[in-house]
């Protein structure tokens, strides 16, 4: 051991007091500085180290076998490889110490990416686990690397042989285990992608750690270090007889070929999922909620608060729920006194707190239930005295209709009363009993289905009554019953929406998180909370669930304040439904999805179709107007007109409204927009005849004609445009703005599209093009409004109208707010976060819930860099460029100075 690290001291001393050691820190120090200011350091990109560990990991398979291959063929060179041979020194000793010393040189040379971990820390939370896996990768390849480049260097006899003898074996398996795997049998392209060290280390760099993985490059360590030292014990191959070299040869054969399947079987032992140990080290840092959740659940009135999770542990899912463990954890902490706890339904040992909750909603909710149950009685009374009315009187007209002659023009209005009676007669009782069913509860559905029986108690007596007005329009006691049952159809209608049966409904489920306190309760449905799809193994997740669990819960807890949940309508002209997936995106499902996530009821309305939805009274609403996403004709079409009238009409009356403008063809052919014309009655004109566009290069290079804009640029001190700032909003084809100044109200550009040499606007914007050059009597030479907040007076003193104008077409749809990005293996980030946060905070602005704004925190499923202002953008990228690589080479100068002084 001594003489190992003797070895190791000298060559590590021979490389830092030389320049050589110093070089390699500051081109390292250099490298992770260009490629962080350029590729990661951008507010809205993930808080991690990615890109510089990816570009660390090539500079290590270049620099590994050069750090080796002076190791031995350059003691050979200077005859002082048989010095040490001569000294009372092992082999094994001699092999170990030059390992040991390029290792050290090679953990040197990735030091300086630690120092990014500063500037991550000021702009985001990165964690530091994640950093230090994919450190650990690097050092082990580096390692496995160097130990050929040990091997070949005891048999090379120069430097350059020894690189070559390193670079090309290691390389050639990075080939073959692309290349051949397509072209072999199953069982070889497995073999093959088990042998794959880039694949191995891609683990490490995301922060998965894999004991099989770290057994595959330990093992060949021991196996290259093993082989050298072979190598360096070999006896002097001269003999005069020709078997006796053969039969060194062999036993060398031999030897090396146990050597190899030692190393295979240790890696393949590693690699029983009973001895396999995986750890996600991308969770390591502890989670902490948003300032905006830990404000609410401060400020949540009296005691008894409790979130219970009823879930069913299965496969696969341990990893989630100590995601969600840990977020309840905060909750605690954040809210002294609050209870939180986990059920599994169906555990025997639970039953009891199963129980007790259910208890708990139950006198929760008596008051709201009696009153709910009176309305449902009465109703279900007038069904009972219909069908008594129709029994007693369908005798009487059978009756009439026997007595009147088959022409009499009195015997088609008796037909149609003595039909309708024989149905409500034959009906009315199989209908009493399913309602009855209903209304009664089981193991498998805790609480009765209430609205399902006001949804059948209220679809009855709007038929029925109707009926009678129509069949017996002269029987006094019809329309008395017909009144009835109006009337008792208006009081179930008015009636709020029992909190009770939606909880009731979630527990059904089987799933769900249940929130009770003394504002009420309310529940999360299991598939919000536990989406199984998106759970790989035990050490992969897609997306870290952690945020997601924190959005709902916090969501439930605003949403207990109102009785009613406000609603957005989504109006739009399309033949399909846009809240349903549809193949390449272009749907609003991604975008719903978020408002339900956000506790607001969203509805369709496809206008020209359909009638517009129901609400209740007093439900708060807002409209998001979409577009045509496609034109078949110049001309709008009937349901294009209709849309444009009922957005009219709402905006005339004074109602929230959302509404995304896009590039029209109309202007070409020397028409009026009517879209443009709708924004300019409310300020803000639209030129909807060009659309902005960027050149950018291709794969290859080339210049390439792009419509999709990332905007960032915050416009105004506004909260809407601090939620969706820093966030990559993705807009498509985006069309120009400008506010008038002579605009009643308070107009406002909360984002704005920078000048840019780069963009222009073109009139031809429906052609794809390669493009060489932006056209520079087109070129955009100022900030353009992209999203802007309008409130306008209201007569009578009223709170202000709210309309939100955004400057794209396609903003919402699924193609560019489900948009993932892949950070390595399985796990994924949303590209375009803005785009759901704009759909969120947007609908809560518009709606009134300001308070809710600051609680979407949108693209929190990875940590993400923010608040890096140009100014601290130039500033950090000038430190890093220059202290990075000026540092390493000082202190070298200082050192080597020094030792030039002291020679």
């Amino acid at each position: 051991m001594r003489a190992m690290l003797a070895i190791a001291r000298r060559d590590l001393a021979a490389a830092f007091t030389t320049p050589l050691g110093w070089v390699l820190l500051a081109a390292s120090g250099l490298l992770c500085a260009v490629v962080f200011a350029s590729a990661g350091f951008r507010n809205g990109e993930p808080a991690n180290l990615r890109p510089v560990l990816v570009i660390l990991g090539w500079a290590t398979v270049l620099l590994a076998p050069a750090v080796a291959m002076r190791s031995l063929a350059e003691e050979r060179r200077g005859g002082t490889l048989d010095l040490l041979g001569s000294a009372p020194v092992r082999e094994s000793a001699i092999v170990l110490g030059k390992f040991v010393a390029a290792v050290a040189l090679l953990g040197a040379v990735l030091l300086p990416s630690l120092v990014l971990a500063l500037p991550l820390e000021l702009h985001g939370s990165p964690d530091f686990g994640e950093l230090a896996c994919g450190l650990l990768g690097l050092l082990l390849v580096g390692g496995a690397i160097a130990a050929l480049g040990i091997l070949a260097s005891s048999l090379a006899s120069s430097q350059v042989l020894a690189y070559l003898g390193a670079m090309v074996p290691w390389l050639g398996l990075m080939l073959a285990v692309k290349l051949l795997p397509p072209l072999s049998p199953p069982a070889v392209a497995e073999a093959l992608r088990a042998i794959d060290p880039l694949r191995r280390l891609d683990a490490f760099v995301i922060g998965l750690f894999d004991s099989a993985n770290l057994a595959y490059f330990v093992a060949a360590v021991a196996v290259f270090l093993a082989l050298a030292t072979l190598v360096l014990a070999r006896p002097r191959w001269r003999p005069a007889i020709g078997w006796a070299r053969t039969g060194r040869i062999a036993h060398l054969a031999v030897r090396v070929a146990l050597l190899a399947a030692v190393g295979s079987g240790a890696v393949l032992l590693a690699s029983q999922e009973a001895l396999r140990l995986r750890l996600d080290l991308t969770r390591t840092r502890a989670y902490s909620l948003a300032p905006s959740t830990v404000e609410l659940l401060r400020s949540l009135p009296g005691e008894g608060w409790a979130i219970d999770l009823l879930v069913v542990p299965g496969e696969g899912d341990g990893t989630f729920l100590r995601q969600i463990d840990e977020v309840l954890r905060r909750f605690e902490r954040a809210r002294p006194g609050l209870r939180t706890g986990r059920i599994d339904p169906t555990d025997p040992a639970d039953l009891p707190a199963y129980e007790r909750l259910l208890e708990r909603l139950a006198t929760s909710f008596a008051g709201q239930t009696a009153a709910f149950e009176a309305a449902l009685d009465e109703g279900i009374a007038e069904i009972g005295g219909l069908n008594e009315y129709a029994a007693a009187a369908l005798p009487e007209m059978t009756g009439r209709l026997a007595a009147l002659a088959p022409g009499d023009p009195q015997r088609p209005m008796v037909e149609s009363a003595a039909a309708f009676l024989e149905q409500v007669r034959a009906t009315g009782p199989r209908l009493l009993e399913e309602i009855s069913k209903l209304l009664q509860s089981s193991p498998a559905q805790p609480f009765p289905d209430w609205e399902g029986a006001r949804a059948a108690v209220v679809a009855h007596h709007r038929l029925r009554s109707d009926q009678l007005a129509t069949a017996l329009p002269r029987d006094g006691s019809a329309q008395r019953f017909a009144q009835a049952l109006r009337d008792s159809m208006d009081r179930l209608e008015r009636l709020p929406g029992l909190r009770l049966d939606e909880v009731g409904r979630a527990i059904a489920g089987g799933e769900a998180a249940v929130i009770t306190g003394p504002l009420g309760a309310a529940s999360i449905p299991g598939w919000q909370l536990f989406p199984r799809s998106t759970i790989g193994d035990d050490a992969t997740v897609r997306f870290d669930r952690r945020f997601r669990g924190e959005q709902l819960l916090a969501a439930a807890l605003r949403g207990l304040e109102f009785e009613t949940p406000p609603v957005v309508v989504v109006m739009h002209a399309e033949a399909g439904s846009l809240l349903r997936r549809i193949d390449g995106g272009s749907d609003l499902f991604a975008i719903a999805d978020e408002l339900r996530a956000s506790r607001i009821e969203v509805r369709e309305w496809a206008v020209g179709t359909a009638p517009p939805p129901a609400l209740r009274p007093g439900q708060a609403v807002a409209w998001m107007v979409v577009p045509p996403l496609r034109r078949t004709a110049l001309e709008p079409s009937a349901r294009e007109v209709a849309l444009l009238e009922e957005t009219r009409r709402r905006l005339d009356d004074g109602e929230a409204v959302l509404l995304s403008v896009a590039p029209s063809v109309l202007p070409l052919v020397g028409q009026r927009d009517p879209w443009a014309a709708l924004l300019d009655r409310l300020g803000i004109e639209a030129d909807t005849a060009r659309a902005v566009l960027e050149l950018g290069a291709d794969a290859e290079g080339r210049g390439e004609v792009r419509a999709t804009h990332a905007v960032s640029q915050r416009s105004a001190d506004h909260p809407l445009a601090d939620a969706i700032a820093e966030r990559n909003l993705a807009l498509f084809y985006p069309v120009p703005l400008s506010i008038r100044t002579d605009t009643p109200g308070r107009v406002e550009a909360l984002l704005s599209l920078p000048p840019s040499d780069r963009r222009w606007l073109e009139e031809e914007w429906r052609r794809t093009r390669e493009a060489r050059e932006v056209p520079l009597r087109k070129r955009q030479t100022e900030a353009l409004p992209m999203v802007v907040a309008i409130e306008r007076p209201r007569p009578g003193g009223a709170a202000p109208q709210r309309v939100l104008v955004v400057a794209s077409p396609g903003w919402m749809l699924s193609s560019l707010a489900d948009l993932a990005v892949s950070l390595g293996g399985e796990r994924l980030a949303w590209a375009h976060p803005g785009n759901r946060e704009l759909a969120r905070s947007g609908a809560a602005w518009l709606l009134g819930l300001d308070g809710w704004i600051a609680a979407g925190d949108g693209g929190r499923e990875v940590a993400r860099l923010s608040g890096i202002t140009p100014t601290a953008r130039l500033a950090w990228t000038a430190a890093l460029l220059v202290g990075m690589p000026l540092v390493p080479l000082s202190i070298g100068g200082v050192v080597l100075w020094r030792r030039g002084r002291s020679a």
